[in-house]
């Protein structure tokens, strides 16, 4: 591990908030419990891949999907990687980097659903069908 909680000359404070400097933590394997939460800090968790099959199942063998990255100089490769990655984002050669416009949101425990450019009404609306009759017709009898 390299980072931490903060420095020892941080104020009393900031020591007993939950404030953490950017960390990376090497060796990590997929049955810890840090590779399979959603950390939203200066977190990096790396861990050792036999191929790129093989970083597919790792990214997806989690119970949450909110973004992915790829890092590769193949942009065929990243299309295919990043398809086949379960998170409903995914930046290639970038951290989360995102014009407003685009679609933001995530898969699996990560929410369902898009906000962001016109994607926001439907996340923040309740659709309803009313089907009324206006006329005099025959109700069929179900059953009979």
């Amino acid at each position: 591990m390299c980072g931490g909680l903060g420095a020892p000359d941080l104020t009393d404070r900031v020591k007993k908030s939950n404030f953490v400097l950017p960390t990376v933590f090497a060796n990590v394997d997929n049955r810890m419990q840090i590779a399979q939460q959603e950390i939203f800090g200066p977190v990096a968790c790396l861990t050792s891949l036999d191929d790129e099959a093989d970083a597919i199942r790792i990214a997806n063998d989690i119970a949450y999907g909110l973004a992915s990255y790829v890092w590769t100089e193949n942009v065929g490769r990243a299309h295919l990687v990043a398809a086949a990655v379960e998170a409903g984002m995914c930046f290639v050669n970038s951290q989360n980097v995102r014009d407003l416009r685009q679609p933001f949101g995530g898969t699996k425990a990560s929410g369902t659903g898009r906000e962001g450019g016109t994607w926001s009404y439907d996340a923040f609306l309740e659709p309803k069908n009313i089907a009324v009759s206006l006329g005099a017709h025959r109700i069929p009898h179900w059953g009979v």
